[in-house]
């Protein structure tokens, strides 16, 4: 029988300084003295390794048979510690295969490849056959090699002196066909589906809308659907547990008394619910369970959360029933970013935003980097106060008129009506929060200071003329999170604001 998924690793949990490990024959040892685990919107929760600390997989020796693979799938994502640029290699594979960055180029072994661009996921899938060794970025094979391997025996994950690097939902699987393999190299690009199966589910908590859940005044229940897609399923009647739903602490919590078919664990850093399937409604391969017991609250004021779903003690088989893919004491994870609207509080915009000053970015030749002011007027009857889980995003689908190679280094300002400036923190390229307790009065205003922005040239994909963006907010107290609409233009004549 193929064995899909061997390991499964969401890098997500530290026990006395120790990546907790559930696969008996695999032996980790973890330097993670200066590392840490943290969770983002993007990818959700993830290692991040500093100070060349490192983490060693070792399976034994592992025979890789002729017509099958062994493949190693990851995110990643690196910053360079400042005035350094790395040379240091952070996936090693027996120490025959490695990747590293250097000057923001992705090297394989001594052969550069894709150039990378700091604090941007990345999905790597390494497949490694007897005679040959791939490398796909994404879904793009970017390197091929002629490599003499029967066995597999140690995998590295480490970070450099010269960057510090993060990974999140680590993947190793042998015995992989060829099937799989398209399978497992296509998974990223649905962001919903697991590493190693079709398999997806959905957690909401309002009819109608299964793509995300709402945070409102009147906590409602969950509701977990499962699509079991090609499978069916047999739960094994005589365990306590079948699923187990897994989200970070501080976005949910219990509403009402936990049934006798469902508990709640909040080991570490986890909110776990391991469910009985007796209480699950299964009609052919589409699996429903109601959890009234739990609410979203949203502590960590995220707009997305990552959540993991177990099956455990069941049997998995193919339409036909033949082909049985899972059974036993093995299980199935599988991955899932879940969106989170935000409905409490006045759906009314408490802003009006326009350019202060210069509107205009040159796109002519010999450009020199300009700085755009965004005037955040209160426009409501009162005063509108925030605190330090308040942030402010630029969007736009036309932020393609913006040179790609300056947004890293754009610097973000946020100055009150004195001209004071706020205690802020830059999270992306154009998103920053608030760190200290705001007050906008009645009319009064605060300025957000964008420098280093420069236009791409007039072209017939980018001409001049004048582009809608949006200043999104978040986290402003009695008001849902929302966005207010302004204008840049383009063009060669423009003047500068004193």
């Amino acid at each position: 029988m193929s064995n899909i998924l061997s390991y499964h690793f969401p890098l997500d949990s530290l026990e006395n300084r120790q990546i907790i490990n559930t696969n008996g024959n695999v032996t980790i040892v973890s330097e993670l003295q200066d590392s840490n685990i943290d969770f983002d919107t993007r990818r959700g929760s993830y290692l991040l390794l500093k100070n060349s600390n490192a983490i060693h997989f070792t399976f034994g020796e592992f025979i890789i048979e002729a017509d099958k693979s062994y493949v190693i799938n990851l995110f990643f994502n690196y910053q360079l510690l400042q005035g350094n640029a790395s040379d240091d290699s952070f996936l090693v594979v027996d120490d025959l295969y490695s990747l590293a960055i250097r000057n923001n180029i992705l090297w394989i072994m001594e052969n550069p490849t894709e150039p990378l661009t700091q604090d941007t996921w990345y999905n790597i899938t390494v497949t490694i056959s007897r005679d040959k060794i791939k490398t796909f970025l994404f879904n793009k094979e970017i390197n091929k090699a002629d490599l003499s391997l029967g066995s597999i025996g140690k995998i590295k994950l480490q970070a450099g002196k010269n960057s510090n690097i993060k990974f999140s939902d680590l993947s190793i699987q042998e015995e992989v066909n060829a099937s799989a393999l398209k399978k497992i190299r296509s998974y990223q690009n649905a962001e919903n589906l697991s590493v190693f199966s079709t398999i997806g589910f959905s957690l909401y908590n309002k009819s109608g809308y299964q793509d995300r859940l709402f945070l409102d005044d009147d906590t409602k229940g969950l509701f977990l659907d499962i699509d079991l897609d090609t499978y069916f399923i047999e739960f094994h009647p005589d365990r306590n547990v079948h699923l187990i739903l897994k989200a970070k602490k501080g976005f949910f919590q219990l509403k009402e008394s936990v049934p006798e078919t469902a508990s709640v664990s909040t080991e570490g850093d986890d909110f776990s619910i391991a469910i009985k399937a007796g209480t699950a409604m299964i009609k052919g391969r589409k699996i429903f369970i109601p959890l009234p017991f739990v609410g979203l609250v949203n502590l960590r004021n995220q707009d997305r959360m990552f959540v993991q779903l177990e099956l455990t003690n069941c049997t998995l088989k193919t339409g036909d029933h033949t082909n049985m893919v899972l059974s036993g004491g093995k299980s199935v994870t599988i991955d899932r970013t879940v969106a989170i609207q935000d409905d409490r509080g006045a759906d009314v915009c408490p802003f009006e935003v326009f350019v202060f000053g210069n509107d205009t970015l040159y796109n002519g030749e010999k450009k020199t980097a300009q700085t755009i002011i965004l005037r955040i007027m209160n426009s409501r009857r009162e005063e509108v106060a925030f605190g330090q889980n308040a942030s402010f995003e630029v969007t736009s689908g036309q932020m393609g008129i913006v040179r790609d190679d300056v947004l890293q280094a754009v610097n973000i300002k946020i100055k009150n009506r004195e001209g004071r400036e706020l205690n802020t923190v830059k999270d992306q390229h154009l998103k920053i929060y608030v760190k200290e307790n705001t007050v906008i009065k009645q009319n009064q205003w605060m300025d957000i200071e964008i420098s280093g922005l420069l236009a791409k040239n007039d072209s017939p994909d980018f001409p001049s003329g004048s582009y809608p963006f949006y200043l999104e907010y978040r986290n402003i107290p009695g008001y849902r999170n929302g966005r207010a609409r302004f204008y840049l233009r383009t063009g060669k004549i423009f003047y500068y604001y004193q």
